[in-house]
């Protein structure tokens, strides 16, 4: 009897290692709303103001339906999303990578025109306007075009189309001749770039989504399947990785780290509350 009790409460005291699973629901609820105004007659004051202080200049004039040349008439719509926060940033999947480190960004925009439900283009050879809400901390930036099909990241891209990018009172103003993404940024390549790769325990691991949110500049990389490609060296981040497990309950690893070549993360996936998971995202 001694014998069984005994297995018995080994079985018990057993802890299994976590299986991990998607957080793809979890952005879903998070995210901030994509912003439609209707326009119904040109503007006197001249722009659309966002939720968080984009400025869009936009005018019918601008706009063509991209297979014809019917004029586009009264009302038209514009939509728009404002990124500035790393956690709306991570929420909507649109990271920073560079191909030689990272972006140095502004704030991130989509904005998009309609008629009906018809998508709108720019006339060629117009541009509209975008004052961005955050403080101009760099001189030198300049227009990079996000690819994102079907809302998922593919890259950024620095315009060539004669896209530009000043500071007036404060704030970067945005010229671009593209809709969609867009935003005000410089690559900050560090020291040499290196993969970060991560070890956990369990199984799932390709699940565990992996943020790397730098301090002293503004931008956001991420990864999967237990790695981070192309970290700039010498750059001071927060690694937060987070998943959720087999039982629905969120699990995340926060840590400060200096990259470096080569670096191996074991990860320590903790047991977190919600509240707990939005309030450290919101404060990366």
């Amino acid at each position: 009897m001694f014998a069984i009790a005994f297995l018995s409460a080994c079985k018990k005291d057993r802890v299994t290692d976590p299986s991990y699973e998607s957080m793809d629901e979890f952005y879903t609820e998070h995210k901030i709303e994509e912003q439609e105004f209707i326009i119904t007659e040109e503007d006197t004051a001249g722009h659309i103001t966002g939720n968080q202080g984009t400025e869009i200049y936009v005018s019918k004039r601008l706009f063509k339906f991209v297979d014809r040349s019917d004029e586009v008439t009264f009302p038209y719509k514009i939509k728009l999303v404002e990124l500035y926060e790393y956690d709306d940033i991570i929420f909507w999947k649109m990271p920073t990578p560079h191909s030689e480190g990272a972006l140095n960004h502004g704030g991130e925009i989509r904005v998009r025109a309609f008629k009906d439900a018809e998508e709108l283009v720019l006339k060629p050879g117009l541009y509209y306007g975008a004052k961005f809400s955050s403080i101009a901390s760099e001189s030198d930036m300049h227009p990079f075009h996000g690819s994102a099909p079907s809302d998922v990241f593919s890259h950024w891209t620095k315009a060539s189309d004669g896209s530009n990018v000043s500071v007036i009172d404060g704030k970067y103003w945005v010229n671009t001749y593209q809709m969609g993404w867009v935003t005000p940024a410089k690559n900050n390549p560090g020291t040499g770039k290196t993969d970060l790769t991560f070890t956990v325990n369990g199984s799932g691991g390709e699940n565990i989504d992996l943020v790397l949110a730098f301090k002293n500049f503004h931008g956001v990389i991420t990864g999967k399947n237990l790695v981070i490609k192309d970290a700039p060296i010498g750059e001071v981040a927060t690694v937060y990785c987070m998943a959720k497990d087999s039982k629905g309950k969120f699990r995340r690893h926060q840590a400060e780290i200096t990259v470096a070549s080569g670096m191996t993360i074991q990860l320590q996936m903790e047991e977190v509350d919600e509240s707990t998971l939005l309030g450290e995202l919101e404060n990366l």
